[in-house]
């Protein structure tokens, strides 16, 4: 039995040049579908940016009317000139990251351009921030609470005075967040 050279390196030729093909249109495929899942995660964070920023404009409002109040609040007590009774309706959005979260969980983030994956590291930062001041907020609150009822407004003033410094801080969080927010949104003309 004579084996035929020429045939044998054509069917060998065929054979990795299917196989070559296979392997490259597989990768093809799963290229788009990872453009698929970072395009459908991409839109999602959008989605959550969005809203936040609306939980955020809400808060802002309150936030804005709180420091009024205490800041007249100390003025009136380091004056000694009569004051209401000291009260504040902190108001804290507990803001959503699941999207993100997800995202680097399915890893579609790496299918992302740097430039959109910064900025949404920088808003998610700000928003992280957030809610670390606001946690922080909420102990400020429980340890002024217990004072108010056994001590006078001199006394329990330090404690309103860093009450007043941590929602400024929040308050500048919050107004930052609103500005990288959009500034992300309008980059990535979404708005």
């Amino acid at each position: 039995m004579r084996i035929d050279r020429r045939r044998v390196a054509l069917e060998f030729t065929s054979i990795v040049i299917a196989v070559v093909l296979a392997m490259s249109l597989s990768e093809m495929r799963q290229n788009h579908l990872n453009r698929k899942l970072a395009a459908e995660s991409f839109n999602n964070i959008i989605t959550e940016i969005e809203e936040n920023r609306q939980e955020l404009r809400n808060d802002s409002a309150k936030l804005a009317k709180d420091l009024q109040f205490i800041s007249k609040w100390i003025s009136d007590v380091k004056e000694g000139v009569e004051h209401e009774s000291f009260s504040t309706n902190f108001s804290f959005s507990f803001l959503g990251k699941s999207a993100r979260e997800v995202a680097k969980s399915n890893q579609s983030l790496t299918f992302l351009s740097n430039e959109k994956n910064m900025g949404i590291a920088e808003v998610y930062a700000t928003q992280e921030f957030y809610s670390e001041q606001g946690s922080k907020m909420f102990d400020l609150m429980e340890k002024l609470i217990g004072k108010m009822s056994e001590n006078s407004a001199k006394e329990i003033l330090p404690e309103v005075l860093s009450l007043r410094f941590r929602m400024n801080l929040i308050f500048s969080t919050v107004k930052a967040y609103l500005k990288e927010s959009e500034e992300f949104l309008t980059k990535f003309e979404i708005k």
